[in-house]
């Protein structure tokens, strides 16, 4: 899988975390992701709520732009944005693996 990091994602102004762009492909199969980065659980817990049986949803206040899906972990959220082929599984493992 080839994982490339772009700028700072645009639509996310309601968020303190500091937003990435991301693209993965693999063959033919592509995924495009923004990803917000807390310094810690307690910093992404202040603008989520995130809950293992649910997954994470933005608190109050706060909007996203349109998305597939949503992933997290103790201090990140990806934001799926678009999706292709059988990437996905191996992209999230990889994502959600970062900081652990």
């Amino acid at each position: 899988m080839r994982v490339t990091a772009g700028g700072v994602s645009a639509g996310y102004d309601a968020f303190t975390a500091r937003t990435t762009d991301l693209a993965a492909t693999k063959g033919a199969d592509a995924l495009k992701a923004n990803v917000l980065v807390y310094p810690n659980q307690d910093a992404l817990e202040s603008e989520w709520t995130a809950s293992v049986d649910k997954g994470p949803a933005p608190k109050p206040g706060r909007r996203l732009p349109e998305y597939v899906t949503l992933w997290w972990n103790r201090n990140m959220v990806i934001i799926v944005r678009e999706r292709s082929g059988q990437i996905s599984d191996e992209a999230r493992d990889a994502f959600i693996n970062l900081s652990q």
